[in-house]
């Protein structure tokens, strides 16, 4: 047996282990809105180098791939098609550069790490650029020159959960996460950007963006907020609705910010409701109780005293499948 193929026997024994196929993953949140029905059930291809990868993610084909240890993308974007999964396997695969899923549909990325101090491509470790139906979960983003993950242009019904986002340094550009390109981009963006996040934890480094949204609706529950230092946490900007729900802030400041450019001058600000939420040590602490969307799918939530054990000793990220 060759080493790609014991590599493969090795994951899928560990992944029915813990009760998880694969090949068959149901997304939840806005990313099970109109259906993220994964890389299907073929035999999965084990992708060690950047060639491999490229042959295998590149099209629109039906596909899982499995990503086994941790592969340059090299200088520019490299881009992700549709219909796949992409599936680390172990606690330590993962790529290093910019991963772009750009007007594509149907991904699910799950147990990456993402890394991209150098800022190459679009600076990100993973954006999401006009993309539909894509599930992000159990992956690690650290270090990312521009955003860690950034979903724009477009983009709709996505889900990012079980996710850790973190920062060694501080680049003078820590921001986390950024839904919705421009002020300018209403045209593109207005009716679509809906985004669930839910057990996600933005630890150390991070400063702002978790997320800031422009014409958005997001979806933010039960996620653990720790980042000393940082300037704020969620910020609505203009003509976006945010509706977070028993989520954990600790030791920060600002969790929400209603906020918008000069370039916005004479447009709607953002509206947050927030509910159950649970501030320790925070400070800059607003309320707001905006009418804002209902999510239109079934979740659960945890009491917001909860989040902060049931997230970190998940190991959220990459390794923890």
């Amino acid at each position: 047996m060759n080493t790609p193929q014991l590599l493969l026997r090795m994951a899928v024994l560990a992944l029915a282990v813990l009760g998880v196929s694969p090949s068959v993953i149901a997304a939840d949140g806005y990313a099970n809105v109109g259906g993220t029905t994964s890389g299907g059930s073929g035999t999965p291809v084990v992708c060690t180098t950047l060639a491999q990868l490229t042959a295998a993610a590149s099209d629109d084909v039906s596909r899982i791939v499995h990503i086994s240890g941790t592969i340059n993308l090299g200088s520019s974007n490299f881009r992700v098609g549709s219909n796949k999964t992409l599936l680390g396997l172990g606690a330590n695969s993962g790529v290093i550069g910019n991963m772009i899923c750009r007007l594509e549909k149907n991904i699910v990325i799950q147990n990456m790490n993402f890394t991209n101090p150098s800022s190459v491509g679009d600076g990100d470790g993973l954006t999401l650029y006009g993309s539909t139906n894509v599930w992000v979960t159990r992956c690690t983003f650290k270090q990312c020159g521009d955003g860690s993950l950034d979903i724009t242009h477009g983009a709709d019904n996505i889900t990012v959960s079980w996710c850790k986002f973190l920062y060694t340094s501080n680049t003078g550009h820590n921001f986390v996460n950024l839904i919705g390109h421009s002020d300018n981009n209403a045209s593109e963006d207005t009716g679509k950007l809906h985004v669930t996040f839910h057990h996600n934890w933005w630890g150390a480094g991070c400063v702002e963006r978790m997320p800031r949204m422009r014409f958005g609706r997001v979806h933010s529950y039960n996620n653990y907020f720790n980042c000393a230092g940082n300037n704020q946490c969620i910020r609505a900007s203009i003509q976006s609705e945010i509706r977070s729900q028993n989520n954990s802030f600790e030791g920060i400041k600002q969790p929400y910010e209603k906020y918008a450019s000069s370039s916005a001058t004479g447009k709607q600000v953002g509206k947050i409701h927030a509910s159950g939420d649970l501030m320790v040590n925070c400070t800059n602490v607003l309320a707001f109780s905006d009418a804002v969307f209902t999510p239109p799918y079934a979740y659960t939530l945890a009491s917001a005293s909860s989040v902060k054990a049931v997230v970190t000793s998940a190991a959220t990220g990459a390794g923890t499948h």
